[in-house]
């Protein structure tokens, strides 16, 4: 496909003319779901850029002072890449204001640097929010329907200051990646840089390599934008290969990062259209993408995990979405980490007890623990992904059925037995769902 048909939109008349700069933006969304933005009024990059490369020419251990934290503040990288991507960043995420007053920030980072950042990511904010309302009104909406949802609140903007090193040598093929395909979390994207590198899916799903425009801005579609929008705007797989970008080139950019409030419903915002609710605040969707991103990851500084387990429902419920793509974990392997099968196993053997005690004799209940016993550890299996969890679960559940069945119909109290069945068959269905 011929680059020159990726779209690149002024922006310089958004407020003289509104609605067609609108309706441009709009259709590049639904169309690419990327697109490049000219004259878009933003001052502070080129500055920001210098000190981020100045920061990145800092020897390691004067970078690591500071690791990230729970507040997206501070370096993210060390002597080993992630097996997200083979770079390293500087975060200053929250909401504004808390670049200035950190205590995750090295000496380096003086007064005058923190608030050139801080007036970096104001500017950023104000493009985002004339952009949201721009959305907002194209699709029927008031202006500032978005707006009221990308307040200075959890989790907050994050700016983050990337650099792709060069190596020493080239990964073996799967090994590592440059940047893993992936769609970004929050609402919009902003991708300052200068070098090529960057891929997307066209809209023929083929692998598209992105223009750099000098002075534009490369802004992508993030999931809950999408979902809000009932994926009329795309969120688009993106990646960077190690032959887009090979072993002996690095790369600079910074990614501004927009993101919804915690507490904001990803519900579809088209009432005319029938759709199903979702059941998922940002705050929900965050920590599901967080986690599959990062795994177990732990604030340096304090040592605790960075997020909590997460419910393996709530993994499966963004995986129905059809929107999040990317991270080490697959959302099986996620969820079945995060299973947590001893819960299971003692409400199924509590179930099974109370069945055989209600219907039978004290032998009966040697037998009920027999049952709990394998449910404990088939769900101690399943929790630790080993195998033949499933299998001893369905196991339980075929004992629990087989005698208490005959014994409810026996003695006419149905009610036990069958609730005790219930919760083995969706104890059953609940591990092999994530297996």
């Amino acid at each position: 496909m011929d680059p020159l048909t990726f779209p690149v939109i002024s922006v310089a008349k958004i407020d003289l003319d509104f609605e067609t700069v609108s309706k441009q933006l709009f259709d590049a969304a639904c169309e690419w779901g990327f697109f490049i933005i000219t004259d878009h009024g933003i001052t502070k990059a080129d500055e920001v850029a210098a000190l981020s490369r100045a920061f990145f020419d800092l020897p390691l251990d004067v970078k690591m002072q500071k690791m990230v934290d729970e507040s997206a503040i501070g370096y993210d990288g060390g002597k080993k890449f992630t097996s997200f991507a083979a770079s390293e960043a500087m975060l200053f995420g929250t909401p504004a204001g808390d670049v200035l007053s950190s205590n995750n920030l090295s000496a380096w980072w003086d007064d005058g640097k923190r608030q050139t950042i801080e007036e970096f990511k104001a500017e950023c904010y104000d493009l985002t929010i004339k952009m949201m309302s721009s959305f907002a009104v194209s699709m029927g909406l008031d202006k500032d329907y978005f707006s009221l949802i990308h307040q200075h609140r959890a989790p907050g903007h994050t700016l983050r200051c990337i650099k792709y090193p060069q190596l020493g040598q080239q990964p073996e093929e799967g090994r590592l990646p440059r940047l893993s395909t992936h769609t970004d979390w929050g609402s919009l994207t902003f991708v300052f840089t200068k070098q090529a590198g960057l891929e997307i899916q066209d809209p023929q799903n083929q692998w598209f390599h992105v223009p750099v425009i000098p002075g534009g801005i490369v802004v992508n579609i993030g999931d809950a934008l999408s979902l809000w929008t009932s994926k009329t705007l795309k969120s688009t797989l993106h990646r960077i290969t190690w032959e887009n970008l090979p072993a002996n080139r690095d790369r600079y950019s910074m990614a501004y990062f927009s993101q919804p409030n915690n507490d904001a419903q990803l519900n579809p915002v088209d009432k005319s259209t029938p759709t199903t609710a979702i059941p998922i605040t940002y705050g929900d969707y965050y920590k599901v993408r967080y986690r599959l991103t990062y795994g177990d990851r732990e604030d340096t500084t304090s040592g605790k995990k960075m997020l909590q387990e997460i419910d393996p429902v709530m993994a499966q419920l963004v995986h129905g979405l059809g929107v999040a793509d990317a991270g080490r974990l697959r959302f099986n392997e996620l969820a079945a980490n995060e299973t947590p099968a001893y819960i299971l196993s003692l409400l199924t053997s509590v179930g099974g007890v109370t069945g055989y005690v209600r219907t039978g004799s004290v032998p009966s209940i040697a037998a009920g623990l027999t049952v709990g016993a394998l449910y404990g550890l088939g769900g101690y299996r399943i929790s630790k992904r080993q195998p033949y969890g499933v299998e001893l679960a369905l196991l339980a559940s075929i004992l629990l059925a087989g005698s208490s069945i005959p014994r409810a119909i026996k003695t006419g109290k149905p009610l036990p037995a069958g609730l005790s069945v219930l919760a083995a068959t969706g104890l059953f269905i609940y591990g092999r769902a994530f297996i």
